[in-house]
């Protein structure tokens, strides 16, 4: 706890964001207040790494959820969820967990690629599929378009083509 309110403070006096990686989805309920409280824009990637063909009512991923919809600086990497799949391709185990954050908070999703997948011993996922699979798992092509290109453009605060 002490390490990330140091590295908040830094990142704050630089005008940066931090990406958090936890190591299960649980960890973040003992994070929750420092969480919450967040005084710059943070990302929680791999979704959390909830576990593939868990359930979405865990108390870890539900606070994850409540996060994300009660704060407006908590974004959410949708990315290498075949790490925390079961059952490996096509990953469909992973599906609820991506759904619950669509409905919950769509304005605060991005999507990495995770490539070059560092330390996975698994199949080699084919980054097209994976892309595909976060399209086809949308609610419509306009969140998935957002959720590729326009929330990464207003969270990285890419200059927009015309200002």
């Amino acid at each position: 706890t002490e390490h990330l309110k140091t590295m908040v403070k830094r990142a704050q006096e630089l005008d940066w964001m931090v990406l958090l990686h936890f190591g299960n989805v649980d960890e973040i309920i003992g994070q929750m207040q420092l969480l919450e409280n967040m005084p710059i824009n943070f990302v929680i990637d791999h979704q959390g790494r909830p576990l593939g063909g868990g359930s979405t009512s865990t108390k870890g991923f539900q606070s994850l959820l409540n996060l994300v919809k009660h704060t407006e600086n908590c974004w959410v990497k949708l990315s290498s969820w075949y790490r925390q799949s079961q059952i490996g391709l096509p990953y469909d185990d992973m599906r609820p967990f991506i759904e619950a954050l669509m409905e919950a908070r769509p304005d605060r999703l991005i999507w990495g690629r995770n490539w070059p997948h560092p330390n996975f011993n698994g199949a080699m996922p084919n980054d097209a599929d994976l892309l595909q699979q976060i399209i086809d798992w949308a609610a419509s092509p306009e969140l998935a378009k957002k959720i590729l290109g326009d929330h990464p453009a207003i969270l990285y605060r890419f200059p927009v083509s015309g200002s």
